[in-house]
C-alpha cells in the first residue's frame, strides 16, 4: 500500500524512524462543511514533534486524567500513554504532501473498517503503537471542541501497549467524549469507565469501574456513607457464610457464591439507579476480610463470624483503608467497634 510506504519515508526523513506496521487511524464524519467526531455526528458506527502546549485538547485531557477516581498507578499509566515525552511523540502531518492516490487508498482502508462512505470519512490522526508515535492531520486542529480533540487523543493512546479491536476503540472514543461533555449523566459516566476497563485492561473492575461508580453514588446520594452489610451482600449470603464454621474458604465460596450472585442481582434491581450496584451485577463481589470477622487467613474461615449479629454489621464507605483500595471498615452498629474489613 503506497501510503504506508510514504508515511514511513516521511518520518524516516525527519528522525530516522520508519513505521513497520499498519497505522491506526482516528476517523470522523464530514458534514455541512465542518468536521465532527463520531459521537458529535451521532453516527453509531466504527467509524513535527510537538510539545504538549502545541496539541489542542492535551491540557484538557491531562487535567481529566488527574481527576479520575482511580489509583495513582493507573492515572500515571494513562498519562504515560497520552502525554508527549522522550518515549511518546506527536507530529503534525502535512496533508499537502499526501498525493490524491495515497489519500484515496487510506480512506478506502478506513472506510472499510468504519463502514462509512469514503466521501463522508475524515482522518484526524494515525499512530504507530510500537514506536508510540502519533501523527496529527490538519483536520484534527479544525475540530471545534477540545472534548472532541481529547477523545481522539485517547483513541490514539488506546493502541499503545495492548492489542485492540477497532470497534472497541471507537466505542471507547465515543464514550469518552460523552463523558467529557456530560459527566454528570450516570449512563455517560458508567459507559466511560466500563469501556475504560475493557480497552486499557488496567487491572480489572475493582481498579476503575467499582471505585468510580461508588464515588458517583456517594456524591449523588444514591448510596449513604454507612450501610448495613446485609443490604450490600444480602442476608442469605451472610447466613450461608456463618452456617458451618468447620468449612474452609474454598468450600465456603463454592457453597455460598450462588447465593451471593442471586442476592447481588436482586439488590441491583431494587437499587436500579445505583451505578455501584449496577457494577455488582456485572462482576460478583468478593469478600477479602482480615481478622476477626470473616476470614482469619486465606484458607481458614474465622469462627468468630458465627457470633456476629448480621443485623448489626455495617460498612463505613467514608473510611477507605487506602486511596482507591476498595477496602472499608466493618463496624458494629451498636458498639461502633471495628470488626474487620470488607474488600471489593
Amino acid at each position: 500500500m503506497k501510503y504506508f510506504f510514504f508515511l514511513g519515508v516521511f518520518l524516516a526523513t525527519m528522525n530516522g524512524w520508519s513505521w513497520q506496521e499498519l497505522p491506526n487511524a482516528g476517523g470522523g464524519i464530514k458534514a455541512n462543511g465542518g468536521y465532527l467526531t463520531f459521537y458529535s455526528a451521532k453516527v453509531p458506527v466504527v467509524p513535527t514533534e510537538l510539545m504538549a502546549a502545541e496539541i489542542p485538547g492535551m491540557k484538557y485531557l491531562t487535567d481529566q486524567i488527574m481527576s479520575w477516581p482511580m489509583s495513582a498507578k493507573n492515572r500515571y499509566h494513562m498519562l504515560s500513554l497520552v502525554y508527549p515525552t522522550q518515549m511518546r511523540s506527536y507530529y503534525k502531518l502535512d496533508q499537502s504532501k499526501l498525493s490524491a492516490e495515497q489519500l484515496s487508498t487510506l480512506l478506502k482502508e478506513y472506510s472499510h473498517l468504519a463502514g462509512v462512505p469514503e466521501s463522508s470519512l475524515v482522518l484526524f490522526a494515525v499512530t504507530s503503537p510500537s514506536q508510540q508515535i502519533t501523527a496529527l492531520f490538519p483536520t484534527f486542529y479544525e475540530l471545534k471542541k477540545e472534548t472532541e480533540q481529547a477523545a481522539l487523543l485517547l483513541h490514539e493512546a488506546s493502541w499503545i501497549g495492548v492489542s485492540q479491536l477497532y470497534s472497541d476503540v471507537v466505542r471507547f472514543e465515543m464514550a469518552a467524549q460523552a463523558y467529557f461533555e456530560h459527566a454528570e449523566n450516570p449512563d455517560n459516566y458508567y459507559r466511560f469507565f466500563s469501556a475504560f476497563d475493557r480497552v486499557f485492561k488496567t487491572g480489572g473492575m475493582e481498579d476503575t469501574l467499582l471505585p468510580a461508580s461508588l464515588r458517583f453514588d456517594l456524591k449523588s446520594g444514591q448510596l449513604q456513607g454507612q450501610m448495613l452489610l446485609k443490604d450490600i451482600l444480602g442476608r442469605d449470603y451472610l447466613q450461608c457464610l456463618s452456617h458451618d464454621k468447620s468449612r474452609r474458604l474454598s468450600e465456603i465460596q463454592s457453597a455460598c457464591n450462588p447465593a451471593l450472585a442471586m442476592e447481588i442481582l436482586k439488590i441491583s434491581q431494587a437499587k436500579s439507579q445505583s451505578l455501584f450496584f449496577r457494577a455488582f451485577a456485572e462482576r460478583p463481589l468478593i469478600i477479602t476480610s482480615v481478622p476477626p470477622v470473616i476470614f482469619s487467613t486465606d484458607t481458614d474461615f474465622d469462627i468468630s463470624w458465627n457470633k456476629v449479629d448480621i443485623d448489626d454489621v455495617y460498612v463505613d464507605f467514608t473510611k477507605e483503608r487506602g486511596e482507591y483500595s476498595m477496602s472499608f471498615p466493618l463496624r458494629s452498629k451498636k458498639s461502633k467497634a471495628l470488626l474487620g474489613y470488607v474488600g471489593f
